[in-house]
């Protein structure tokens, strides 16, 4: 046994190997983490790309040139939509926006 596992008479080499392992695993944790999360977010768009909205529809979000002066008009319409039941037109908007937009920060509040 001795001979599989050596016993160290120092206790900072054992501190220093404690430590070690510890932040491994948070490593290799924060990254399985951030790679679930890119997954997930992978295949919501996915999913939202995949809802269209009719073709012969009057509305045609995609038609209309980005600013950042219409993120509330936009967010406001997409929240009556969706209140009302237009569900895929709601859908269309929020996906307009969260494509447009390119930091996650101005993202987060459109997603939650």
């Amino acid at each position: 046994m001795d001979k599989i596992i050596p016993s160290y008479s120092d206790p900072l080499f054992s501190i220093f190997i404690l430590i070690l392992l510890i932040l491994t695993v948070a490593v290799v944790s924060f990254f399985i983490g951030n790679y679930k999360d890119e997954i997930d977010k992978r295949s919501l768009m996915d999913f939202l790309r995949a809802i269209k909205v009719e073709e012969n529809s009057s509305f045609q979000i995609d038609k209309i040139r980005f600013s950042k002066s219409l993120i509330k008009p936009l967010t406001t319409m997409a929240d009556t939509l969706t209140l009302r039941g237009d569900y895929r037109k709601a859908i269309s908007i929020y996906l307009y926006l969260i494509e447009n937009l390119k930091s996650f920060y101005e993202q987060e509040p459109i997603m939650v």
